[in-house]
């Protein structure tokens, strides 16, 4: 899997020369997918990810990431997403995301050489649907807890509003939120979860 690089200023020797492509995910049947990936880029040479999703309907959308960290040396970091957004900069170590509802699209994290000897990099992908992806492990909240902060309160319930009159396009944990025994998540999980905050009901989700 290899990008099309442009040539090296002065000699280099790229011990990862065919860095770039589009990652398999890692973590796949699990609600987050990971990708993780150390390489060198010389100066000068673009090295090109591209990072992609297929459109679900009916799934609640997809949130990609990419974060690259510099490790050693100089690197520039740009992202281009596909119409309507447009490319940006990013700082080592710095997150970015993309979140679409039902659709179909890509962007590529472009990693090129800027100083004057070989740079190494870290590039971590995350993949996810109907929660915001993360560059790790997957949290382990409890039923309820739609906004993956350990604890199950009003912001929970807020957050599922929010969601449902997509005000918003997902709280970090979703798929906890579903706590009704319908097949969808809308207010009546929202609702469910303001009477358990305020102990009318005694456990989530409710039979």
């Amino acid at each position: 899997m290899g990008s099309a690089p442009r040539a090296a200023a002065g000699p280099c020797d790229d011990p990862t020369p065919d860095d770039g492509g589009e990652p398999a995910w890692f973590g796949l049947g699990t609600p987050n997918h990971i990708f993780v990936y150390e390489g060198h880029v010389c100066p000068g040479v673009a090295e090109e990810w591209t990072v992609s999703a297929f459109a679900l309907p009916g799934a609640g959308g997809h949130s990609l990431g990419a974060k690259v960290t510099r490790l050693e040396g100089a690197i520039s970091i740009t992202v281009e997403p596909q119409w309507p957004w447009t490319p940006s900069s990013l700082a080592s170590g710095e997150e970015f995301r993309v979140d679409a509802r039902d659709n179909e699209f890509s962007y590529v994290v472009r990693i090129t050489g800027a100083g004057s000897s070989l740079a190494q990099y870290r590039l971590q992908l995350c993949d996810a649907i109907k929660q915001a992806c993360v560059f790790g492990e997957v949290p382990s909240p409890g039923p309820g807890d739609a906004n993956c902060d350990g604890n199950v309160n009003a912001l929970d319930a807020q957050a599922v509003f929010a969601f449902v009159a997509r005000l918003t396009f997902w709280p970090p944990c979703l798929f906890q939120a579903q706590v009704n025994p319908g097949d969808e998540i809308d207010v009546r999980d929202g609702a469910i979860i303001l009477q358990f905050v305020a102990g009318l009901i005694d456990e989530l989700p409710v039979p």
